[in-house]
């Protein structure tokens, strides 16, 4: 990377994104300390190993390319050299926001745009749970009645045309799902960490099948 665009300022869309990208974060630094289960033990390799062999692999290409590895009283200013990365992982941040699709959008990304369309009585008010809860009901009976029209009509096959039509039905299930979660004062992350979180606690207990929501 040149000086020149080392020291360049940021574009206006540019720094709309990474203020973006902070909200975002903060958003999701806010259920960090939240209550977590005790892990529960795979065959995937222990993190720390991963790490110290990245480590490795760095520094050796690192001795390859200065002809030493990285020490202190170096000869180089050590803030500058950190600073010059953190340009560096904020360039590869915002490549990234560039490169995203619709696809890679999160639980907050949803909500965020979900609520912007959300025009309803007595929004984020006593009343306004009524509401979306009875809109959620509907959807999930809109989403009911099209398998019942497929197990009717095509035999019990879902086609294409059959596929496209539910899997737009639940996008309007997530969205009152959505609004249910904003109405209680919360959000669609915070339901499903809270979700995954209980679905572990009772694996790790083996009380995964069987029935009663404090099992």
């Amino acid at each position: 990377m040149s000086g020149a665009d080392r020291d360049r300022d940021c574009s206006s869309q540019e720094c709309s994104e990474l203020f973006r990208m902070g909200e975002l974060m903060d958003k999701r630094l806010k259920n960090v300390a939240k209550k977590e289960p005790l892990p529960i033990k795979n065959d995937s390799e222990p993190v720390y190993r991963q790490l110290i062999r990245m480590i490795e692999e760095r520094a050796a290409m690192g001795e390859v390319k200065h002809g030493t590895h990285l020490q202190a009283n170096n000869g180089r200013d050590a803030l500058m050299d950190a600073l010059q990365e953190s340009i560096d992982l904020n360039q590869y941040l915002m490549q990234k926001i560039a490169e995203r699709k619709h696809s890679d959008i999160t639980m907050l990304d949803y909500q965020d745009e979900a609520d912007k369309t959300a025009q309803y009585p007595g929004r984020l008010n006593s009343s306004g749970m009524f509401y979306t809860t009875m809109g959620l009901t509907g959807e999930a009976g809109e989403f009911s009645d099209k398998m019942k029209k497929v197990i009717r009509d095509k035999s019990g096959v879902i086609g294409t045309d059959e596929k496209m039509s539910m899997l737009h039905e639940l996008g309007d299930v997530l969205w009152y799902v959505a609004q249910n979660a904003r109405e209680l004062g919360s959000d669609l992350e915070t339901v499903a960490q809270m979700n995954i979180h209980k679905l572990a606690s009772r694996q790790a207990r083996n009380v995964i099948g069987g029935s009663g929501d404090d099992r």
